[in-house]
């Protein structure tokens, strides 16, 4: 509730207008791996991304809590590297 630019928190703390912590939130786990939080879910903190053994990462980049309240970039997919492989080499021979 926002009262003359002070906003009561459900715990009952104040904050001052313009001040609120922002919270990003917890990500989910891609499929056949995991996030690891590195400091939490507040601004400015990083997540990054992990496969399970026979899986790789598709993008290794971390992410990173915003202003916004909103997690940067966007959040990857683990790819089964068997796959990727079979995948390279259909396409290598197709093209030779």
């Amino acid at each position: 509730m926002l009262i003359y630019g002070i906003t009561m928190g459900g715990d009952s703390t104040m904050y001052v207008a313009g001040s609120l912590p922002t919270d990003c939130g917890a990500l989910p786990s891609p499929d056949n791996g995991g996030v690891q939080l590195m400091n939490g879910t507040t601004l400015g903190s990083v997540v990054k991304y992990f496969c399970n053994p026979g899986y790789t990462v598709s993008s290794p980049i971390p992410r990173v809590c915003a202003e916004t309240s909103v997690w940067s970039g966007f959040a990857p997919v683990c790819i089964n590297i068997k796959s990727l492989i079979e995948q390279i080499y259909v396409h290598y021979i197709y093209l030779y």
